[in-house]
């Protein structure tokens, strides 16, 4: 079987490929890839987060896994990426399984239900 490189097939939808996106490029959309950049919720889409060791990635767009397209201001479609959180933020934060509850709540439901 021959190389991908040599199949014709491949080479003809790779230059049609090259072409459309010439086009819409001189037509004024903007392809987004913003990895390395602080998380935009009005242009990317979180699809994982990524718990990381560096406070300074904290936020920060460590891969795209689908690019985003914009026309002038006008969003055509959200990058969809994976954004990195400080994994020492996640120590200190408290959650409702250490909090006391409350039983007022319960009990004056109880009350109701008499």
């Amino acid at each position: 079987m021959s190389n991908d490189k040599d199949n014709p097939i491949l080479i003809g939808l790779k230059m049609i490929l090259n072409q459309f996106e010439r086009l819409l490029e001189q037509e004024g959309v903007k392809r987004l890839e913003p990895i390395g950049e602080v998380f935009n919720p009005n242009t990317a889409e979180v699809v994982e987060v990524i718990e990381v060791n560096e406070p300074e990635k904290d936020h920060i767009i460590l891969e795209v896994v689908q690019p985003g397209y914009q026309l002038g201001d006008f969003l055509l479609r959200p990058a969809r990426v994976k954004v990195g959180q400080y994994a020492g933020m996640t120590e200190h934060t408290s959650t409702s399984q250490d909090q006391p509850q409350d039983d007022s709540n319960s009990q004056s439901s109880s009350e109701h239900s008499k």
